[in-house]
């Protein structure tokens, strides 16, 4: 889970919460935060879920393969992707890939 969190505050706004809290205490903690989603270690029964689900909030599970390296992790069960589809911009009848902005490892 520890590689989880690091890759995804890589990216967006995380807040690793205490996995001993009770469900009041999510609830509070998740109320406060207003997450787009709660990521949990598949298979977990963290009392978290029940709070997010209370909330509304969705609950994905990060998922590793039994040969997956160290620190590998799969958060949707899709074929992965090489590469990212490239953003569009519309401009009247054509669409062009907008600039990438991201790391050069994306592109």
């Amino acid at each position: 889970m520890a590689s989880a969190f690091m890759a995804v505050a890589a990216y967006m706004s995380a807040a690793p919460l205490n996995p001993a809290y009770k469900e009041s205490e999510y609830a509070f903690y998740l109320e406060d935060l207003a997450p787009k989603l709660v990521i949990v270690e598949a298979g977990s029964e963290n009392p978290v879920r029940a709070a997010a689900s209370a909330l509304s909030i969705p609950v994905v599970e990060a998922v590793v393969g039994d040969n997956d390296p160290a620190g590998a992790f799969r958060l949707f069960e899709t074929k992965p992707m090489r590469h990212p589809p490239a953003p569009t911009t519309r401009h009247s009848s054509f669409t062009h890939p907008a600039p990438h902005h991201g790391p050069r490892w994306c592109r």
